[in-house]
């Protein structure tokens, strides 16, 4: 399976943090078995934008 990343601020009121679990839980299936696959990673306090942390994590993400 192609690696995924997916990022989301907690208090982000543009697209809510909930529709994030719904694509991880879509692109892992009813078993779950990419799970290494998908990396989903969140962020507290942080609204529609990025972070210093989120760029971090994307970064590590392309070294890969």
């Amino acid at each position: 399976m192609t690696p995924f990343l997916l990022c989301h601020g907690l208090a982000d009121g543009v697209v809510l943090p909930e529709m994030s679990g719904l694509s991880v839980a879509s692109l892992l299936g009813p078993t779950a078995e990419s799970i290494d696959s998908v990396k989903h990673c969140t962020y507290p306090g942080l609204q529609h934008a990025s972070c210093a942390s989120e760029v971090e994590d994307i970064g590590d993400f392309l070294l890969k």
